[in-house]
């Protein structure tokens, strides 16, 4: 989506690493996981998802790293959507309203994409 793009390239610029190929790397390895995997190890709440990524710079793994949040899409029970990305030193934990904010804009976002794309 348009938002989470934006927010991993505004990032990425930020801090000098290219992250693009490392987000779709781990977004590929957490939906290549079982249902149940999903929801033993990155579920935060009914259809909500928080996945780490290391930062490719850092020799020490995920911690302090990147934080992307994830939505379960009710149009198919195994389709994710990224809605929101941050650097975790920079912020610790989003608030609910922040959560709130980024997920509106995401449906914002979906809802125009579907509405061009009709059949």
């Amino acid at each position: 989506m348009p938002c989470f793009k934006r927010q991993v390239f505004m990032i990425s610029k930020k801090i000098g690493v290219p992250l693009t190929s490392t987000v779709k790397k781990e977004l590929l390895n957490f939906q290549k996981l079982s249902f149940d995997e999903q929801n033993a190890r990155y579920r935060i709440g009914k259809g909500f998802y928080k996945i780490r990524i290391a930062n490719p710079k850092q020799k020490h793994g995920k911690r302090g790293s990147f934080r992307a949040h994830l939505v379960l899409l009710n149009i198919n029970p195994n389709l994710f959507a990224p809605f929101t990305f941050y650097y975790k030193p920079e912020k610790e934990n989003l608030t609910e309203a922040e959560l709130e904010t980024a997920l509106d804009k995401f449906e914002a976002e979906y809802f125009d994409y579907c509405t061009r794309n009709k059949k």
